[in-house]
């Protein structure tokens, strides 16, 4: 994904992944913005299944789209990961990016508690907005898909702290979101 939009856009998709309930899955170097491809390769012995793998591919994505030839070792190679871009300023924030998502999803259980009492999402316009409530937390997340800031009022019957954003700060009872900015505010208690 990073290679395809910018950093903002992929720490948003990252918060979207992982403040979601459910258990998620990380590719191999997305916590760190990998910069290597990582085209489909195989190593099969029977030249006939391996014809109809690369006839297959052809199909189903066309050869401009399919440019590695899933059996050469140089697309095997390619897809090797770059462990020195984790220490890249990129891969650096993106790595405490990652951490800090993960480690609010430990902290707050009521983003993945199984028994919440309470799990809506509402989208409007390029704005979603998740909340969760358990017996002990109420959680709001709140994400802007948009290349524009945007203003989300706050339920005012909650103590909200802010625990976590990328470009975001709340003001008078509302999150104030940059754009492609996500924020995670938390209140005590099953209120």
């Amino acid at each position: 994904m990073s290679s395809l939009v910018g950093p903002q856009q992929t720490a948003l998709a990252a918060a979207v992944l992982l403040l979601a309930p459910f258990v998620p899955l990380l590719f191999m170097g997305e916590e760190y913005a990998e910069p290597a491809p990582f085209p489909y390769f195989v190593d099969h012995s029977d030249p006939r299944l391996l014809e109809a793998v690369r006839d297959g591919r052809a199909e189903e994505f066309g050869r401009e789209a399919d440019a590695f030839d899933p059996a050469a070792a140089e697309t095997f190679e390619k897809a090797r990961l770059d462990r020195a871009a984790r220490e890249s300023p990129e891969g650096k924030e993106m790595l405490a990016t990652y951490r800090s998502l993960i480690e609010a999803r430990r902290r707050y259980s009521v983003i993945t508690d199984p028994a919440a009492l309470e799990s809506t999402a509402t989208v409007v316009g390029s704005v979603m907005v998740v909340h969760r409530r358990n017996r002990t937390q109420t959680a709001l997340m709140a994400y802007n898909f948009a290349a524009d800031g945007t203003r989300i009022g706050l339920p005012d019957h909650h103590d909200w702290s802010l625990v976590l954003e990328s470009t975001a700060h709340l003001t008078d009872g509302a999150i104030e979101l940059a754009p492609y900015g996500y924020a995670l505010c938390v209140a005590a208690g099953d209120q």
